[in-house]
């Protein structure tokens, strides 16, 4: 009895023991559904802070992605502009070049004969004249046109060593060749003797000349063409004594070596010279 008083005072003081109250079923099924209702809303917020983190990644990136696009094809378009513009500017300068090619005057050396004369001045003595023959065969005149020719001077074969040297006080008067035209200009005597001797084949004697001019076409350079001729031989009856007044003489004559050229060609054979 004395352990069953003496224990008594231990169940006493475990039955006085605060115990947590425990909830109940009822209690339990209200907490329930409190908790599951914040749980979908947690991860419904932070769902739309992912989304509107995203979305500002993204959209920040596609802008900057945007800019860069849009610069490139800027610098794409211009570049496309300006191979586009320097291709029109390029075929617009060779259609101007071209329609000037065909249509700018071009003179060029086209025969040279000898005419007979007899000079009053002298007791109607026979003499002889060289007559070149330029031709302008474009579809525009010439301007400022200037014409030289030397006076035949003796050579040998192979014609070569040429003197191209000319007076230094020559006087040129204004010419002008129309569109297809042919003139004749800067005649030039030579002896009947030397005519007798190319006659024979006893001489040969060279004659050269240039013409320099400027075409209708704005900003173009002054062109020249150049020529050189070789007398081998003459044609006429020696025994006609009326060739004089009544007859041309034909003259056989072959190109020389050199200085037979226009424009860029003359500069080249310059160039070439001075090596």
């Amino acid at each position: 009895m004395i352990n069953d008083q003496g224990n008594e005072p231990k169940e006493q003081g475990r039955v006085t023991q605060s115990v947590a109250p425990i909830a109940g079923r009822a209690e339990l099924q209200n907490r329930e559904p409190d908790s599951g209702q914040q749980y979908p809303r947690t991860q419904t917020n932070q769902c739309y802070e992912n989304i509107k983190r995203w979305w500002r990644i993204i959209f920040k990136d596609f802008k900057r992605r945007l800019h860069k696009a849009s610069f490139a094809l800027e610098v794409v378009a211009i570049l496309v502009a300006g191979i586009y513009t320097f291709e029109a500017w390029r075929a617009n300068s060779l259609t101007r070049e071209a329609l000037q090619s065909v249509q700018r005057a071009f003179v060029v050396y086209k025969d040279l004969s000898a005419y007979a004369y007899l000079d009053v001045t002298k007791n109607y003595q026979q003499r002889f004249l060289v007559r070149p023959l330029w031709e302008n065969s474009g579809s525009t005149p010439t301007r400022d046109l200037r014409i030289y020719v030397s006076e035949p001077k003796p050579t040998q074969p192979p014609f070569k060593n040429l003197d191209f040297s000319q007076p230094t006080n020559t006087v040129f008067t204004p010419m002008m060749i129309a569109p297809h035209e042919v003139v004749s200009g800067s005649d030039r005597e030579i002896p009947a003797d030397d005519i007798v001797k190319l006659h024979d084949g006893k001489g040969f004697f060279y004659v050269w000349g240039w013409a320099t001019y400027r075409d209708t076409f704005p900003k173009t350079k002054r062109h020249m063409t150049r020529f050189c001729v070789v007398l081998t031989g003459a044609l006429f009856d020696s025994k006609d004594t009326t060739i004089a007044t009544t007859k041309s003489v034909g003259l056989i004559n072959e190109f020389c070596p050199v200085h037979n050229c226009a424009d860029e060609e003359c500069e080249e054979q310059d160039r070439d010279a001075k090596k």
